[in-house]
């Protein structure tokens, strides 16, 4: 725990101010200014680990709380409490998004979904929202070479009722230098891909500062557990194709590359890990848990949602049930015309 310096009460990163504030006393103080004494000049700090006896999921505070409940796997237990002394990442993104903020984006959202459970559209209680900082691993692409390809575009004139279409030929010869930075991919092994790029936004980049333990008061922290080196194919991926979107910028966006014979060399480096915020709710449905993420930054959101099978066969059985009368009303009428115009063709026989 982080004391105050006036009154030794416990201190929470405000999201607001931007500051760190005393639960007791109000006060308000820089994060950078605040540090334990144990703080080593060097990057170790030390810092209150929580494990999950179910999943052996690990999370960090700086803070002395009880954490009953684990987002990743949804079980219900009192975690295991220990104080380590870890490697700390040099940067984060503090908070941006408050939670009330965020409760409410999430059941606007989820107001919108009439199979969702009740008790998850409230986002209250054990299902209540927790800020999580992330880790991330970031990195560098420097880019060196030639781009060499033979490309085509069309134009199309109407002179008077005829079309005529011209098709020219060009050779494309572009020296490329230069860096792609701030690719970032999730070093979590316990967190989903899927959700942590769903929320990932390349402007958290602009908001980076250096780490310090005082932002994590008040919320919890994932340490990364996944080499860099596992991501390093996903950089490359990323950076070829922001290369390609800028040359295809320079060239025309009605250029169409026919033929690519050179490309310029990528060379990927892991600059640094960085913790990024996120809102995080796990909902536990039956044998399956499903998760809501909001980026702590942007407020980017992403949802598993859950189905409530009760409410679907019971919205099914509804409109059914209204389809088959509407069905039932039409035949009705059909077989009504249908017998009057009988009853008119028999008229018109006798008459003749």
């Amino acid at each position: 725990m982080y004391g105050c310096p006036g009154c030794g009460a416990e201190l929470k990163y405000d999201i607001k101010t931007g500051k760190l504030r005393c639960s007791r006393c109000g006060n308000k103080y820089d994060v950078q200014a605040i540090k334990k004494d144990k703080d080593a000049e060097s990057s170790l700090y030390e810092i209150n680990e929580y494990v999950c006896p179910s999943c052996g999921g690990r999370i960090y505070t700086a803070d002395n709380t009880i954490a009953g409940f684990c987002s990743y796997c949804g079980a219900s237990a009192i975690l295991q409490q220990r104080t380590e002394t870890i490697d700390a990442p040099k940067s984060i993104v503090p908070f941006k998004v408050e939670k009330r903020v965020c409760k409410t984006k999430f059941k606007n959202f989820a107001k919108k979904n009439m199979y969702v459970p009740d008790e998850y559209k409230t986002a209250d209680g054990i299902n209540e929202f927790r800020g999580i900082y992330l880790p991330y691993h970031s990195y560098d692409a420097e880019v060196a070479g030639v781009y060499d390809a033979y490309g085509s575009t069309e134009t199309t004139k109407k002179k008077k009722k005829k079309i005529y279409t011209t098709k020219k030929y060009w050779k494309i010869h572009a020296p490329v230098h230069g860096y792609v930075k701030g690719i970032t991919h999730d070093a979590s092994g316990l967190f989903r891909d899927d959700l942590s790029e769903a929320v990932n936004d390349a402007t958290d980049s602009k908001a980076v500062v250096d780490f310090r333990p005082g932002y994590l008061c008040g919320f919890y922290a994932d340490m990364s557990d996944v080499p860099a080196s596992e991501y390093e194919n996903y950089a490359y991926v990323n950076s070829k194709e922001y290369i390609n979107n800028q040359i295809k910028c320079k060239v025309g966006s009605n250029m169409y590359i026919n033929k690519t014979e050179q490309e310029p060399q990528i060379k990927i480096s892991c600059k640094e890990d960085i913790l990024k915020p996120v809102w995080f709710m796990s909902y536990q449905n039956r044998n399956r848990v499903a998760y809501a993420v909001i980026n702590g930054h942007t407020g980017k959101m992403n949802c598993d949602l859950p189905v409530d099978f009760k409410k679907f066969f019971g919205v099914s059985a509804i409109i059914s049930a209204i389809l088959f009368i509407i069905l039932m009303c039409f035949q009705s009428v059909m077989f009504t015309a249908k017998t009057m115009i009988g009853k008119d063709n028999d008229r018109n026989s006798s008459s003749i």
